[in-house]
């Protein structure tokens, strides 16, 4: 069976409209070591999540059968492929989020620890469910070899000499490489801390800023990373002669 990385390496989206919630049993997650964004159905349907693209994904909706079913639909066209746990007493709901595209349901007052428990096994079901050939805790893009599991970055097969804020930003980059990804998403997988624009950016250009060089020493290249403005940064998969609109890698 593959490794599925711990809670602290993942990101977890809560989708609640409901604050005593989120702050009861969601922070009994937070405890166990997930990293987890908190939005509203309102949210979703602005687009907010495809800056913060999560691993998996948590609906705690006490809004009407319409509303959990948009959730899940929406999570399923911007995220594809993430698994969604539906908390819910009603019968009818649970069966029409599953028709949805839900990965599983439980009961709206299911335990943090029931809940951790249930993340962890969609999670590892995921990861069986790649190809076999893929090895385990290994990421690669271009030059760029992750491994996650010993938590270092080679470059042309030269180890980077990085800190733990840079590796863990430049994982989440390599993680969602090709998708632009929202400063304060980059320092929360950083450092778990919520802090919004542009407070994030104003921290995490001085961490790209290093990464870059490193990256530019090690590879002769300079386009790893691109700023997409007013945006976030993007890793790039392939190298380019020239920045797309709007994108720039100072």
């Amino acid at each position: 069976m593959m490794a599925v990385e711990s809670p602290a390496g993942i990101s977890l989206l809560v989708v609640s409209d409901d604050s005593e919630w989120s702050e009861g049993t969601g922070g009994g997650l937070d405890k166990l070591g997930w990293l987890s964004w908190r939005v509203t159905p309102a949210e979703i349907e602005r687009g907010e999540v495809a800056s913060r693209p999560p691993d998996v994904a948590l609906i705690a909706l006490s809004q009407p059968l319409g509303a959990v079913v948009d959730s899940v639909q929406t999570l399923e066209s911007e995220t594809p492929g993430v698994p969604v746990i539906v908390l819910t007493d009603d019968p009818i709901v649970a069966e029409q989020a599953l028709f949805a595209g839900a990965t599983a349901v439980l009961p709206l007052a299911a335990r943090a620890s029931l809940l951790h428990a249930q993340l962890r096994a969609v999670l590892r079901h995921g990861a069986g469910n790649r190809q076999a050939s893929e090895p385990t805790g290994i990421l690669r893009i271009r030059a760029l070899k992750v491994d996650t599991l010993r938590c270092e970055v080679l470059a042309n097969h030269r180890r980077l000499d990085l800190t733990p804020t840079e590796y863990r930003i430049l994982h989440a980059l390599v993680k969602h490489a090709g998708r632009v990804l929202g400063a304060d998403f980059l320092l929360q997988q950083a450092a778990g801390v919520d802090i919004k624009s542009p407070g994030a950016r104003e921290i995490v250009k001085v961490h790209v800023a290093r990464l870059r060089k490193k990256l530019q020493d090690a590879t002769g290249e300079p386009d790893y990373i691109i700023n997409v403005r007013n945006v976030g940064y993007l890793l790039e998969r392939r190298r380019r002669s020239a920045p797309r609109k709007g994108e720039t890698t100072p």
